[in-house]
């Protein structure tokens, strides 16, 4: 949604709008992953046609991650992703866990809507 004429005049007005395209951004977070070449890599607020066309592909290509995408459910078709090196990690199952803001677990405080859980082997 950066590339949006609302984003570039409103929330992001202060970047110019060469550093807001969605291909020259996907990039940078690509060469970023494989740069520190992670075992397992979680990101937030990913575009789930990124995920699907760019980053799992390109992933699974040049670094050998296998992945999975979690939807937040709402308007923006936007969530989480889990990337892991398939040489080092395996995935046993996935369970996506909607909870609402503010459902407070042992761990803490969530704040957001979407938590996901991948147990690996």
């Amino acid at each position: 949604y950066a590339g949006t004429s609302y984003a570039q005049q409103v929330l992001f007005k202060y970047c110019p709008t060469q550093l807001l395209d969605n291909n020259y951004r996907r990039q940078l977070v690509l060469q970023e992953i494989l740069r520190y070449q992670p075992d397992i890599c979680c990101l937030q607020e990913v575009d789930d046609k990124v995920f699907s066309e760019f980053l799992s592909p390109h992933l699974a290509l040049a670094g050998g991650f296998n992945g999975h995408y979690t939807s937040k459910q709402g308007k923006v078709r936007e969530g989480s992703a889990m990337f892991w090196r398939a040489d080092k990690w395996g995935c046993a199952a996935v369970q996506d866990v909607k909870l609402r803001v503010g459902v407070c677990l042992t761990a803490g405080l969530l704040t957001s809507n979407i938590w996901y859980v991948s147990r690996t082997q």
